[in-house]
């Protein structure tokens, strides 16, 4: 038998085992025969309790790299009081250290191997054990590592926005993941949710350990509210039916025309207002040679006409009808009977497509243009065809 120093086995004729020990310990032994070698065998001796109000639900075995730490959160398996503390029993080639309810598991240099501990949660007068957890130290190390990252850039905020911070890690031993915002720590696990974002510039950054090692990942959040758009005046426009434009706010539309707000409306230099409408100006000598023109057209035509009623057919030559040689001409004096002729009337400028221009050029959109069309009366309609007329 060898292994055992604390706890006293006996082992009668029959080859019964027998245990005994004055106070708790953990064990690792094992037994020889001849050349055989039996497994490890773990004892582990302790004193009886009283009933206890704290109860503790099993603590999973672990099993961390040579060379690597280990923690365990004993505070997330007991319960019953508020002021629990916690001991440990001797695990051999581990130290174990307790601090605010974890215990950290710290293996002799390069050893591999298996041990075991069991842990003691006492509250005031009430104790109780935990279960015995085997430790395994394997020579494999496989440092913290944290695999994906969400979200992939770092992001922008408004204030009070909302952020899910996730990570997935790898690494042997027991990893622990923490987060910090601007440095102080936060939360724990492999998420975290930033919320109520304060305007300015904060980093988010999560830490993996396994104790010795650690990994990190760490992100830049902008909280910065949206700027405020510009504000555009919105021309107004009085709806159909609502009565005249005011006469002299220096625009042309709603029904007004030379005749009606000259102010507004006024002709070009070289044009009149006729009937409501803007006309150029006829000029003084083609008015002549339109009349001359005209007399002697009508001269012409009676003379012609006199002709082929007083003449008759005998009185023709046989190879000419009666109006072989007649010639009627213009006057000598009309030079320019191709005149340029006024140019067509100008279409009556819309005054809603008026409107869709300054508005645009305002700086508003389309559909901020007719939803103040409908607001004022106009149809669809009526809305499209200025749209296109603009």
């Amino acid at each position: 038998m060898k292994g055992n120093s604390t706890i006293t086995v006996s082992i009668a004729s029959d080859n019964q085992v027998s245990f005994s020990a004055s106070s708790p310990a953990n064990e690792t032994i094992n037994f020889t025969s001849g050349s055989a070698v039996s497994n490890n065998v773990l004892l582990s001796a302790a004193s009886a309790m009283a009933a206890s109000n704290i109860t503790c639900t099993a603590i999973p075995n672990q099993t961390f790299a040579k060379n690597a730490n280990a923690t365990i959160p004993l505070g997330t398996y007991c319960s019953g009081a508020s002021n629990i503390t916690y001991t440990a029993s001797t695990a051999p080639h581990i130290t174990i250290t307790i601090a605010n309810g974890t215990a950290k598991l710290v293996p002799e240099k390069d050893w591999v191997g298996e041990s075991a501990v069991r842990f003691t949660a006492t509250a005031g007068a009430s104790s109780t054990y935990t279960n015995n957890v085997t430790l395994k130290v394997t020579g494999l190390s496989s440092p913290p590592k944290i695999e994906t990252s969400l979200p992939a850039a770092d992001p922008k905020l408004p204030p009070g926005g909302i952020q899910v911070f996730t990570i997935t890690k790898s690494g042997s031993g027991n990893m622990t993941v923490k987060w910090y915002l601007d440095d102080a720590q936060v939360s724990t696990g492999d998420s975290y949710t930033y919320k109520d974002a304060v305007n300015g510039t904060h980093v988010i950054k999560a830490v993996v350990s396994d104790g010795t090692q650690e990994a990190t990942k760490s992100w830049t959040v902008t909280v910065q509210a949206a700027p405020e758009e510009p504000e555009v005046e919105t021309p107004s426009i009085m709806a159909e039916g609502e009565g005249s434009p005011e006469c002299g706010d220096g625009v042309c539309g709603g029904g007004e025309s030379c005749g009606s707000c000259e102010e507004d409306c006024a002709c070009a230099a070289d044009n009149i207002c006729e009937k409501n409408k803007c006309v150029e100006k006829p000029k003084a000598m083609t008015g002549i040679l339109i009349a001359i023109m005209i007399a002697a057209i009508v001269i012409g035509g009676g003379i012609v006409g006199y002709f082929m009623i007083t003449k008759k057919p005998k009185d023709l030559p046989k190879t000419e009808t009666s109006m072989d040689k007649l010639e009627v001409h213009p006057a000598a004096e009309i030079t320019d009977f191709y005149v340029k002729m006024p140019p067509p009337e100008k279409k009556a400028r819309n005054p809603v497509a008026d409107y869709i221009a300054k508005a645009r050029n305002d700086g508003l959109k389309d559909d901020q243009i007719s939803k103040n069309l409908k607001g004022k009366g106009w149809s669809e309609q009526q809305i499209e065809e200025a749209f296109k007329a603009a």
